[in-house]
Parts: structure tokens; sequence; C-alpha cells
């Protein structure tokens, strides 16, 4: 995402029209490292988890079935689990039920469970990215 922002900058100074275009999604004006715009560090988690520990490419990372556990609060009890249908191990159902968690499988590559995108330069200075078939999305050049 740094890089993006980054090329986005660069344009919008090099080329006046582009400055002109007002945009909001993310601080395009000033220098420096964006702010990461996920509000959802168990979702970042997973993503970043994926890419650097597992290996995967943006794609398979994003393709990966997801599992939401809601909670009012930090450091409150955790609440009911949903997991897409598609990673809903039985022994990991049965296992978190045996422990007292509300669980409920919900359909696989539901927009419920959000939805990410992920761009990620390589060591050659070329892009590859990954879509969320959960939402309707693209990876795209500029």
């Amino acid at each position: 995402m740094t890089q993006l922002v980054s090329m986005i900058r660069r344009v919008r100074r090099a080329i006046p029209v582009a400055a002109a275009v007002t945009v909001s999604a993310h601080d395009y004006e000033t220098a420096g490292k964006s702010a990461c715009a996920w509000d959802d560090p168990a979702a970042r988690d997973e993503l970043v988890t994926g890419l650097v520990d597992d290996g995967l490419d943006p794609q398979a990372v994003v393709d990966r079935p997801r599992w939401v556990v809601q909670t009012d609060a930090p450091g409150e009890p955790l609440g009911p689990v949903s997991i897409e249908e598609d990673g809903a191990d039985p022994a990991t159902v049965r296992g978190l039920e045996e422990r007292g968690h509300e669980v409920s499988v919900v359909e696989s590559r539901t927009p419920l469970m959000g939805w990410a995108q992920v761009i990620r330069r390589r060591a050659d200075g070329s892009y590859e990215g990954g879509a969320d078939p959960r939402a309707d999305s693209l990876v795209a050049g500029m």
C-alpha cells in the first residue's frame, strides 16, 4: 500500500490535472508513510501472516476462508464465532464448542466476513495483487 500511495503522490506532483482531482481514501499530500486504513487488527494480522509467514501470493491470501469472533470490547469475553464453511473443519468446530464457544458455520465467500485487496511490490520492482471474491473488486495496474 505504501508504494502505491507514494506513486499516486508522485503523479499528483508531476501532473497538475491529477493534483486537481479530489481524493479522500488516503492522504496523498503529506509526505511519509501513510496510515493503515485497516480498522480490524485480526484481519490485518491474518493477511500479513499469510503473506509473510505462510509465503502465499496476494490472491491466495484473500481467497483463504475467514472466521470472525464477536466481542463487546477488547479484554471482554469472546462472543459467537462465525467460520466460512470451506474453512470449518469439523474437529475445529467441535473443539470450539467443547470449550463453550457458540459457533456458526456461514456460507463460503460471504461478504458478511469482510473483504480485502492486497497489492505487493516484488523484489524485481513489479507488482502483484489479489482481489477478494467476496466483493465486486479487481486488481489492475495504473
